[in-house]
């Protein structure tokens, strides 16, 4: 996000948190497109560092069950 500070411009990296309800987790699968490309590539999240894991309420963690219940995924990222 480019911000304006004291009359100078400066870019600012915003914290996201993409969340999805559902009774199974979304596709493993993302598009790629980009105004270079002629068109869509379709890859495995995993070749992206990406992945869809449930969201466990901070008091609910120690119950492996709850993990079996849960219908909210959060989009995790582990690539820099």
């Amino acid at each position: 996000q480019l911000v304006f500070f004291e009359g100078q411009g400066k870019v600012t990296c915003i914290p996201v948190v993409v969340a999805v309800t559902s009774p199974f987790p979304p596709s493993d699968k993302i598009g790629i497109k980009s105004v270079q490309m002629e068109g869509e590539t379709v890859v495995p999240m995993k070749q992206m560092k990406m992945n869809w894991v449930p969201y466990i309420p901070l008091e609910n963690r120690h119950s492996s069950v709850e993990r079996l219940k849960s219908q909210i995924f959060t989009l995790q990222c582990t690539q820099r």
